[in-house]
């Protein structure tokens, strides 16, 4: 995930930190499905980046946006985006 040493530790830290002071926590700049098996591991609350999604018009994120307030499982991405949550 981190490529330094010791940086999974470093973010499994920052996650346990953040949740024994209530915060939830987001993992920014995800762009691969094992990053994302090390953030669920790290008891990670949510997840953004481009394994989800590349940028999107503002249309288009409008469009997206407003499937998801209507039924949040079920959602039809254009270009895989939204492939998968936490």
């Amino acid at each position: 995930m981190i490529p330094i040493p010791g940086g999974q530790t470093i973010a499994e830290s920052i996650i346990a930190m953040a949740h024994k002071l209530g915060i939830q926590v987001i993992g920014k700049g995800v762009e691969t499905a094992e990053q994302i098996a090390l953030l669920k591991e790290a008891g990670c609350d949510f997840a953004h980046g481009h394994y989800f999604s590349t940028p999107l018009p503002m249309e288009k994120f409008s469009g997206l946006a407003g499937q998801l307030f209507e039924n949040p499982m079920r959602v039809n991405c254009p270009g895989s985006a939204l492939r998968g949550v936490l």
